[in-house]
């Protein structure tokens, strides 16, 4: 996936899938779901990757995989997002941010980015730049932390994200004209 080998790496995690199933490991065909509607979310087919991402999700949480729960959780809520469906992903970023602040994940970061863009969606400026800050300091000690000689290219690239973000903020607090 991180290669941009989407087709691929969703044929992998279905026979992956599979073997789970067949040994019966709930927990990893768990999160063989949720990587199968990522991928499915790559190729823009949002209605399979929505039905995927539920059944990872209820898996994950059925079996005590709280960091995929939150995985599901963010990605249906930028498919949510993607559809315009602004209180649903709200919800599901919402929830996928208290389950990796729970977990201290790395992926804290993409949550409140997530929420940022949906509080920029719906016109509320405080909030997207209150998440869009937090978002950006989590990377900056993520970049700081990283050791000595280690690529921070996917953090800067993150970083940028964060920025565009952050300049619709201001256009937005600004106002027309």
């Amino acid at each position: 996936m991180t290669l941009d080998h989407v087709a691929l790496a969703e044929q992998h995690f279905r026979e992956a899938l599979a073997i789970f199933r067949e040994i019966g490991d709930r927990a990893c065909e768990g999160d063989c779901r949720v990587n199968i509607g990522r991928a499915l979310l790559a190729r823009g087919a949002r209605g399979p990757a929505v039905a995927m991402l539920e059944r990872g999700r209820n898996l994950c949480e059925s079996t005590g995989r709280v960091e995929y729960a939150g995985i599901a959780l963010y990605h249906l809520g930028e498919a949510h997002r993607a559809e315009g469906d602004l209180p649903r992903a709200a919800t599901a970023l919402g929830d996928a941010h208290r389950l990796f602040v729970q977990q201290a994940s790395h992926n804290v970061w993409r949550a409140s980015l997530g929420l940022a863009r949906v509080a920029l969606a719906l016109g509320d400026a405080r909030a997207a730049s209150a998440h869009a800050r937090a978002a950006a300091e989590m990377l900056e000690g993520q970049r700081g932390a990283a050791a000595p000689g280690s690529s921070t290219a996917t953090i800067d690239r993150s970083i940028v994200e964060i920025a565009d973000v952050m300049a619709r903020i201001t256009t937005l607090e600004r106002g027309p004209g």
